[in-house]
């Protein structure tokens, strides 16, 4: 078993190895938090064809459990309206108590922007509407990784 783990380590490393901006860069990983399947599958892929290494989880609890084990990761970004008691707002807030260097991107398919109101998006965040393309969601998490 430990022979399993030690592999699975090592690929961490390859894969996070890849995802450095050229070889002084830090890693470029991506948490995507997003409760339906085919959202968050939808941005893995457009994130993984940008040469991003991406993690993913289904909600926020399971989101803070990967950020509290994974150090490496540059970027979350996350629905806003989630359901199981944790919304896109409180994960962010709770992440970057975890991570303070945390960026952040906060997506929503909701026409009305007041769901921003609460949120003030600091240093690091940015938002983006849904639905989106993949151009801007590329052009979004290198702005927030890049400053």
């Amino acid at each position: 078993m430990g022979e399993t783990v030690d592999r699975d380590a090592a690929g961490r490393r390859k894969e996070r190895q890849k995802a450095r901006v050229g070889t002084h860069g830090p890693p470029l990983i991506v948490l995507v938090v997003e409760d339906d399947d085919d959202v968050r599958d939808l941005a893995v892929e457009i994130l993984e064809m940008n040469g991003y290494t991406v993690l993913s989880a289904g909600n926020g609890p399971d989101a803070l459990a990967i950020l509290r084990r994974e150090r490496d990761i540059g970027l979350l970004f996350t629905d806003i309206v989630m359901p199981g008691g944790m919304n896109g707002a409180q994960l962010a807030e709770a992440a970057q108590r975890v991570q303070p260097a945390l960026k952040i991107l906060l997506a929503s398919g909701y026409a009305d922007r007041s769901i921003l109101d609460p949120l003030v998006l600091g240093q690091g965040m940015s938002f983006v509407q849904k639905p989106y393309r993949p151009d801007d969601i590329a052009a979004r998490v290198r702005a927030l990784l890049l400053h």
